[in-house]
C-alpha cells in the first residue's frame, strides 16, 4: 500500500471504531434502563433471598453488581452442567420478557445481504452443524450472499465423557465426527472443519492446511495455529482456523492464564488473513462481516465480534435462530441457562465497550 491508502485505512478504522462504540454504548443503557431486566433482578433477588441495595439501579457499576449477584448460576461451572432452579412465578413472566426483549427465543435475519466474510463460533458436538445449516439456509433464500465462510476452531480436546443421554461429543457431532477418511476429531478445529466438509461434500484430499507459530506471542500462551481451506463446488472459499492467543485479554476473570485461544482470537486472525482481500474491495467501501449463532447467544457473541473486527476497519453484525428452528430441545438447564447468558450479554457488551473506548483513545 501506498502512504496514502495506510491514511485511508486508518480513517476508516477510526470510524468503524467511533460507530461501533456508539452501538454498543446505546445498546448497554438500553439493557441497564430496560425496567423488564430491572424487575427481573429485583424478582430473583426476592427468590434467592439476596439483599438488594437501594441504589441498584442509580450506576452501572451497581447495576452490573445486582446482575452478577441474581443471574450467576455458573459459579465456574460449564454451560452444560448448569441446573434446573425453582422460580416463581413472578420471576418466571419477568424472565419470558427479557427472553423475548432479547430476542433469545426468536431467528433473526441481518439488515443487508452482502457480506465479505461469514463466521461460524467454535461449539461442540451437532452445534456448528446447526450453525451452519442456518447460514446456508438463509444463503439459499436469498437474504446473505458471501463469497468466504469462516469456521472459527480451537485446539480444545473433543469431550469424550458421557453426557446424561450417554453419549460423548463425537456421538453428538454425527457426520462431523470423522472426515472422509474415516479418523475421528480430535479437537475442536477437527470438528469445525469436518462440519464443513460434510455441509460441502469436501473431501480430505481437497483441503490446504497451514501450520505455524507466531512467535511474537509469549511463550507462556497458546502461540500455534492452524488453517485449512477449500473451494466448494459453486465457488465459495470455506476456511477452518485455530488462532493462536492474538488478543491482549489472555487471562480468565479470575487471574489465571488462557489454556487455548478462544474465538475473539479466531475474528482477529482471519481479519489479519483476509486484509489483501479486503484491500481490493471498491474505494471507500467498508468490509462487512456476519456472524451466525444460536439466538440464547447472540447479544454477548455480537458483541465478541464488534469489540474484536471494529479495530480491524470491519463491520459486524451477528443473527441467530432458535432451538425449536433447529429442531433440538431447549437448553440443558432451562430457566438457569437464559438467566445466565443474558448475565453473558451484559458482560460482553461492557467488555467490548471498554475496549472501544481504549482504541479511541489511544487514535486521538
Amino acid at each position: 500500500m501506498n502512504h496514502e491508502t495506510n491514511i485511508e485505512t486508518k480513517n476508516n478504522e477510526q470510524v468503524v471504531v467511533e460507530q461501533s462504540l456508539a452501538e454498543l454504548t446505546q445498546s448497554m443503557e438500553a439493557m441497564r434502563n430496560n425496567p423488564d431486566i430491572q424487575h427481573l433482578i429485583e424478582d430473583l433477588a426476592r427468590d434467592i433471598d439476596y439483599k438488594l441495595p437501594e441504589d441498584a439501579f442509580t450506576s452501572e457499576e451497581e447495576f452490573m453488581k445486582a446482575a452478577q449477584a441474581t443471574f450467576d448460576f455458573r459459579k465456574g461451572r460449564s454451560r452444560e452442567e448448569l441446573e434446573h432452579i425453582s422460580l416463581s412465578p413472578e420471576t418466571i413472566e419477568a424472565l419470558d420478557r427479557v427472553i423475548d426483549d432479547l430476542d433469545m427465543k426468536h431467528n433473526t435475519e441481518p439488515t443487508q445481504k452482502d457480506f465479505d466474510v461469514a463466521f461460524i463460533p467454535g461449539a461442540a458436538g451437532l452445534v456448528p452443524a446447526k450453525r451452519l445449516d442456518y447460514l446456508v439456509e438463509l444463503m439459499e433464500q436469498g437474504k446473505v450472499d458471501t463469497g468466504v465462510i469462516v469456521m472459527i476452531g480451537c485446539e480444545r480436546p473433543i469431550t469424550m465423557t458421557p453426557n446424561a443421554q450417554g453419549q460423548n461429543e463425537i456421538d453428538r457431532a454425527g457426520a462431523a465426527g470423522y472426515n472422509t477418511s474415516g479418523e475421528m476429531a480430535k479437537t475442536e478445529f477437527d470438528l469445525m472443519r469436518n462440519t464443513a466438509a460434510a455441509k460441502f461434500d469436501i473431501v480430505d484430499e481437497d483441503w490446504k492446511t497451514i501450520e505455524g507459530t507466531d512467535i511474537d506471542i509469549p511463550e507462556d500462551f497458546h502461540r500455534d495455529f492452524r488453517v485449512a481451506y477449500a473451494t466448494t463446488k459453486d465457488g465459495k472459499t470455506i476456511c477452518t482456523v485455530s488462532a493462536p492467543m492474538l488478543s491482549e485479554d489472555r487471562y480468565y476473570p479470575d487471574g489465571n492464564p488462557r489454556k487455548r485461544a478462544n474465538t475473539a482470537d479466531g475474528y482477529i486472525m482471519t481479519a489479519e488473513l483476509l486484509s489483501d482481500y479486503f484491500d481490493h474491495l471498491p474505494a471507500g467501501a467498508t468490509p462487512q462481516a456476519l456472524t451466525v449463532t444460536d439466538a440464547v447467544f447472540n447479544r454477548f457473541q455480537g458483541a465478541d465480534a464488534i469489540g474484536s473486527l471494529a479495530p480491524e476497519g470491519i463491520e459486524s453484525e451477528t443473527v441467530g435462530f432458535t432451538r425449536e428452528h433447529a429442531g433440538l430441545s431447549d437448553w440443558p438447564g432451562g430457566a438457569t441457562y437464559y438467566l445466565q447468558e443474558t448475565l453473558s450479554s451484559l458482560k460482553s457488551i461492557v467488555k467490548a465497550r471498554d475496549e472501544l473506548t481504549k482504541h479511541t483513545t489511544t487514535s486521538l
